[in-house]
């Protein structure tokens, strides 16, 4: 596929992966790493067009190897997910690899617990929890479920709302070079640099 050419259909649109990641630490505004829009899709109008992932699948594909069993977790469904969980708590309790940079290995890790989730969801006022409070950096930097959708939502249908961030401060990657090149060098456009994410 030649990812220089602009994708200007519907047609060529429809050979994207739209990259979703939900909201595990109940934030009011969803995870800002990757710019400062997000849109909220309504999963349960397209629970038969998703696929879930253990994590991050960038991430995955570097460190299943460290599972045990050394297996690339499978794939779940809207109804049928379950069985991420014990690889995504796995994964979690590792160290942050060298892409963190090159003091990864001094980074909070190895001490994380869904019960930091289930207390965010569950007790009332447990506050946001960080790299510190969650027991890993991971909690921080990518706190989500992978959620492919092939090919694209369907608009309006599949919109639920959106959430512009309204302040400064964002700590991703939005406005810096790689967001630009997400953007323009990206056959898929300037969907790439929001949270909903496009690759081709």
């Amino acid at each position: 596929m030649d990812t220089g050419e602009t994708w200007n259909s519907l047609r060529r649109a429809n050979d994207c992966m739209i990259f979703n990641a939900n909201n595990l630490r109940k934030t009011s505004g969803g995870n800002m790493y990757y710019g400062g829009f997000t849109y909220v899709l309504n999963t349960k109008l397209m629970q038969h067009r998703l696929f879930w992932e253990a994590w991050d699948a960038g991430l995955v594909e570097g460190m299943y190897t460290d599972l045990a069993p050394p297996v690339y977790p499978g794939l779940g469904t809207y109804s049928d997910f379950l069985h991420l969980v014990k690889p995504h708590e796995e994964l979690w309790k590792m160290k942050a690899p060298s892409i963190f940079g090159p003091s990864a290995d001094t980074l909070p890790c190895c001490d994380y617990s869904l019960a930091y989730l289930l207390n965010r969801w569950l007790v009332p006022g447990t506050p946001v929890p960080d790299a510190q409070t969650g027991g890993t950096i991971f909690m921080t930097s990518n706190p989500y479920y992978e959620v492919m959708v092939p090919g694209n939502p369907w608009l309006p249908e599949d919109l639920l709302y959106s959430i512009a961030q309204f302040s400064e401060g964002s700590t991703g990657i939005y406005g810096t070079a790689g967001s630009a090149s997400m953007g323009s060098g990206h056959s898929c456009g300037p969907m790439a640099a929001t949270r909903v994410l496009v690759r081709c």
